[in-house]
């Protein structure tokens, strides 16, 4: 009976199995001869909500060879359907009986929510449209944005149990996807929800094997704000030596290996006092560099010195090096290994944060966001001449219009009219009077103007020459209609080759809008469309209704033209001599430079300028970015207002959201558009100028479907501009 009732249960668990398999998706409509279809959503069964995910699609023809072109439709964080509609050379060409696997970018707006895979195609002038259909959830494991999402190429021992560690709240936990190099994208925007990427004793041959698209996709999300932690291992030779796949991300020239026997500061900086060399463990051996750049956070005690442990910039983004195998002995056996791979992966301030945002978790709540996105967005959803009608004043009408129909019509009856019956004409009338009222009540407070509000910040890297800029927008419309938008930069003319994408934004957590509410979908069946052209993304027959607002989010990249400045110089105490000047051509107010723990001030830095920093002091950074003051003999700091709607003062902790404190300030975090936050930059030979312009730096052009006639909305906008500086010790 026992092993009857075994195989019984084994039978469900197989049929139930399948059942999923089977039901992971479902023709919608089929015109095409397609044997069968195939979808994974991410990396490893794992994609970002609201940032831009790799989707694979394979397909197999049946007995009739199969071409068209492949969109994806998805739902944006509003829950109105949009289909990517990407570049021709993306159709489908299969031969009957083979499989084609494509890798298409998606940005996924809802963690439960449905996805289409559309093969359309024209043959003689009849068009052919075939849809299959799945859920979400069923492609991949969503992972949200208030969390981290990590890849990992190689193996490191342990990383599961730090991360099942974290002290955080489970919806800000840090999700690992293991994948093979080969794996990645040949568009970095696939790449734009990785926040982490962990290359450890990878397998080089694999590495070597990869396509210049998928290495220059790497090195784009690198440069354009992404962190790689990167540690040698048995195959560093092949991956880090002149000409190597990955020898540009190194910090410095890889030399060979050395034995390393005094390995106190390393033991210090695990918290440790255990030694590494103990009795019976080999010597530690250490991938030295040459010309190391970036800050060693542990480093070699010799004549030579060589990083062990660094963090150096890469463009916008950050390369953490670890000079020895994290697998192998003596680190292996030694019982500082835990503490050292937590220091590296999780940080001390994260965890130590966990207790202020557990008790800041009300009012993240009660405020409807909890990442410093969502305060940006509500802020930027507060329009000029636009009013919200309180619900005191629509009490009034209704109490108004009860009294005028009831009481109000039955003693004008009773005192100026002879006959009651003349209630057949005065309730009309005042139905339509308060009818009237209320339309001119709604058409005063809500306006008739096409309006926008904007927010531009442009980055210029001057050593590395690369230059970004992030847009967002939201736009507010008195009617309902639908609109073309695309993306212009307006940048610097020293940059080439703008490339840009327009999307939606999305809101991050579980609020009314946000992208994990389980609200239901809006009620627009017809969808709008991103349309990828000459590398740029637009969008286009965007729907908005009437009396409200859509919110957008764009981002461009491109290489400045010209040679790197000279840099800086650090003299004592983490001070700075020489000159900065202006390359770009946009006048600058009220400009701080920020450089470890010091900012300086300077009122203007027009187009061209120069400025000195020689001699002049500076002050505390975060005490600038506080705004703290001297009260009865002591700091005091402006409290952080999660309810404030200004935006320069939220823009001024954003940009610098960790050398504020981060969200032990704010008790907000930033983990949605963390790559805006250049804190860490500051504090690696890196000195970073802010200013305000009072010109933006991108233009949204817009018209409405079927005129030609661009449209002007009366915009408000703020732009901000960066712009990174090398510094290199006196």
């Amino acid at each position: 009976m026992l092993l009857l009732c075994r195989t019984f249960l084994i039978t469900i668990v197989l049929i139930a199995t399948s059942a999923s398999s089977l039901w992971a998706g479902a023709w919608m409509q089929q015109r095409h001869d397609i044997a069968e279809i195939e979808a994974s959503l991410g990396f490893a069964g794992r994609f970002k909500v609201g940032v831009w995910s790799p989707i694979r699609v394979t397909i197999t023809a049946g007995s009739q060879p199969l071409q068209g072109e492949i969109h994806i439709a998805a739902f944006d964080s509003d829950g109105v359907p949009v289909e990517h509609r990407w570049p021709h050379d993306e159709a489908a060409q299969i031969a009957a009986g083979e499989s084609q696997t494509f890798v298409l970018p998606v940005k996924i707006g809802r963690t439960s929510s449905r996805i289409e895979v559309i093969l359309e195609s024209e043959v003689d002038g009849v068009a052919s449209r075939s849809v299959w259909q799945a859920a979400v959830g069923d492609l991949g494991q969503p992972v949200l944005a208030s969390q981290q999402l990590w890849l990992q190429a190689g193996e490191l021992i342990g990383i599961q149990d730090i991360l099942n560690q974290q002290r955080v709240q489970p919806d800000e936990s840090s999700q690992l996807a293991q994948i093979d190099p080969s794996q990645l994208p040949d568009d970095w925007r696939m790449l734009e929800g990785v926040d982490r990427f962990l290359i450890v004793s990878g397998d080089a041959e694999t590495w070597r094997k990869l396509s210049a698209d998928k290495l220059a996709a790497l090195d784009w999300w690198a440069k354009l704000g992404g962190q790689i932690l990167l540690a040698v291992g048995a195959d560093t030779e092949q991956l880090l030596s002149a000409d190597a796949p990955l020898a540009h991300f190194l910090p410095g020239k890889y030399v060979g290996f050395e034995e390393e026997r005094q390995t106190a500061e390393l033991e210090k900086y695990a918290g440790k006092v255990t030694r590494l060399d103990r009795p019976g463990a080999p010597t530690l051996e250490i991938a030295t560099l040459q010309d190391a750049s970036g800050i060693a956070l542990v480093q070699r005690a010799a004549a030579n010195p060589t990083p062990l442990i660094s963090v150096a910039p890469y463009g916008f983004g950050l390369i953490e090096f670890v000079a020895f195998d994290l697998n192998s002995q003596p680190i292996a056996g030694w019982d500082g290994r835990k503490p050292l791979l937590i220091k590296l992966l999780i940080g001390e301030s994260e965890q130590q944060d966990y207790g202020i945002v557990s008790l800041a978790g009300q009012s993240a709540a009660h405020v409807g966001y909890e990442d410093l996105s969502g305060q940006l967005r509500v802020a930027l959803d507060q329009f000029q001449g636009v009013h919200l009608i309180s619900f005191l004043l629509i009490g009034v009408i209704v109490v108004g219009y009860l009294l005028l129909i009831g009481p109000g019509d039955y003693f004008l009856l009773k005192r100026y009219f002879p006959r009651m019956e003349w209630t057949w004409v005065t309730f009309p009338l005042f139905v339509l009077l308060a009818c009237c009222a209320s339309w001119g009540i709604a058409f005063w407070a809500k306006g008739h103007e096409l309006r926008m509000n904007q927010v531009d910040v442009l980055d210029c890297d001057l050593a590395s020459r690369v230059v970004r800029s992030t847009t967002w927008a939201h736009i507010y419309s008195p009617q309902t209609q639908r609109l073309n938008i695309q993306l212009h930069n307006q940048a610097p003319a020293q940059a080439s080759d703008w490339k840009q994408i327009l999307a939606w934004q999305g809101l991050p957590g579980k609020s009314l809008g946000g992208m994990d509410s389980r609200q239901s979908l809006a009620t627009v069946q017809n969808p709008y469309y991103l349309a990828d052209a000459d590398d740029s993304v637009s969008l286009e027959n965007l729907p908005i209704q009437i009396w409200s607002s859509r919110s957008l989010f764009g981002r461009g990249w491109a290489t400045l033209d010209g040679e790197a400045p000279k840099p800086l110089t650090e003299i004592s105490n983490q001070l700075l001599n020489g000159v900065i000047r202006n390359p770009t051509e946009i006048d600058l107010e009220d400009v701080y430079v920020f450089y470890g723990r010091w900012a300086w001030h300077f009122p203007k830095f027009p187009a061209g300028g120069v400025l000195s920093l020689s001699g002049k002091a500076g002050k505390n950074s975060d005490k600038v970015l506080r705004k703290t003051r001297v009260s009865d003999a002591r700091d005091v700091s402006e409290l952080w207002d999660r309810e404030n709607t200004d935006i320069d003062r939220i823009m001024e902790v954003a940009l610098f959201h960790e050398s504020a404190g981060g969200r032990g300030y704010t008790n907000l975090i930033q983990r949605y558009q963390g790559f805006i936050d250049l804190s860490q930059h500051s504090q690696t030979q890196r000195a970073v100028l802010v200013g305000k312009s009072a010109e933006p730096v991108t233009q949204l052009q817009m018209t409405a479907v079927g005129s030609e006639e661009p449209l002007a909305p009366k915009t408000e906008h703020w732009t901000y501009v960066r712009l990174i500086y090398p510094v290199e010790p006196e």
